[in-house]
């Protein structure tokens, strides 16, 4: 089985997360920038409508004390 993994690190140490595609891992993260946005860019009203992605890449852009790193694609070991 195949996952996708990215890491946040932030000011707590670091957050990972996995998902089943990219897809959803964008998904993932893109909940991650809406739980904080409000708190981390209180200036900045969130970009509701705006593809996921760009969200993601747009928030950790403004954000330089928080950090986004993709292992995009990983084989889960024993997942035969």
């Amino acid at each position: 089985m195949k996952i996708w993994l990215a890491a946040i690190s932030h000011k707590h140490g670091t957050t990972v997360y996995a998902a089943v595609s990219r897809d959803r891992l964008i998904h993932e993260l893109y909940g991650y920038v809406q739980s904080w946005w409000k708190q981390e860019l209180p200036d900045d009203p969130f970009p509701a409508g705006m593809p996921e992605e760009e969200a993601v890449d747009l928030y950790f852009k403004k954000i330089d004390y928080e950090y986004l790193e993709f292992v995009d694609e990983t084989e889960l070991a024993g997942s035969d």
